[in-house]
């Protein structure tokens, strides 16, 4: 264990900060992201942090190999834009 830790008024501030980003790089209602992290701290800031934009989430694990990461990637369904 790292002995770090997650209190609810971090992971408000830590959300926003990760959506905030998002939204800044063009994300949208709809869109789906792909994390890779073994951080199990950061992993729901990231989650929660995508879903205040109204994004997908997705995920990797860190025993995918350079093999399979690519297929999952290749099976996301963008949204269509009009």
């Amino acid at each position: 264990m790292t002995g770090e830790h997650l209190t609810h008024a971090d992971l408000g501030t830590y959300s926003a900060k990760v959506a905030s980003f998002m939204t800044k790089r063009g994300m949208t209602k709809g869109d789906m992201a792909l994390y890779l992290t073994s951080d199990v701290t950061r992993i729901y800031t990231i989650i929660i942090g995508v879903w205040r934009v109204g994004g997908i989430m997705y995920s990797s694990y860190p025993e995918d190999t350079q093999g399979n990461s690519p297929i999952r990637v290749l099976h996301l369904e963008p949204k269509q834009r009009s």
